[in-house]
């Protein structure tokens, strides 16, 4: 983690005043740069936190643009904790280098099925945070039956979403996704 800390401050001294950095829902300003942060004995003084700002619609109505979070970088693997359904966290979106924010709504422990255009997910069809049902076309439900074996994701996966049902490149567009590829977790700041 020192290491990469070490990357990041060597990075940001080459920063300008405002630098879009790859990641479609936050802005990196050379402000926000240096808000690099060491948490205080919240799971290990290594953990590093990132203040952002919210600049895309793809998770609302949860979280909207301008409002203000932190990332945890590494925080599952620094605090061994493990993922938790409804967790926000920053994904490795490698097909286009971007990293993406958004929800782990399924996890393999979770009992899937497919109800017409519909995920059941536990009994329940999926929904987003104001209860609004997650539609997939046949080939999305394709793909993410491609993950399924025994009504149950393969083991350490999970399907991710936006809360925006409407406009959000989740794991509709790309199935479900590994721990590996997620950077760390976000945390909302009130």
């Amino acid at each position: 983690m020192k290491k990469t800390l070490i990357t990041l401050i060597i990075i940001l001294s080459s920063c300008t005043s405002q630098v879009q950095k790859s990641w479609p829902e936050i802005i990196w300003t050379q402000d926000s740069w240096t808000q690099i942060i060491q948490t205080q004995n919240t799971c290990k003084q290594d953990l590093t936190k990132l203040q952002k700002t919210i600049i895309w619609n793809s998770m609302s109505p949860l979280l909207q643009n301008n409002n203000k979070i932190n990332l945890l970088l590494d925080y599952y693997k620094i605090c061994n904790k493990n993922i938790q359904k409804n967790d926000i966290v920053a994904y490795d979106y490698k097909w286009n280098k971007l990293a993406l924010i958004k929800q782990i709504k399924v996890t393999d422990k979770d009992i899937l099925s497919f109800s017409g255009s519909y995920l059941i997910v536990n009994k329940q069809i999926l929904t987003n945070s104001i209860w609004e049902k997650y539609i997939f076309t046949k080939k999305q439900q394709n793909l993410i039956s491609l993950y399924i074996n025994e009504k149950h994701l393969q083991k350490d996966s999970f399907l991710i979403f936006g809360d925006n049902i409407y406009n959000s490149i989740d794991s509709k567009n790309f199935g479900a996704i590994s721990q590996k590829d997620i950077l760390g977790k976000f945390e909302i700041i009130k």
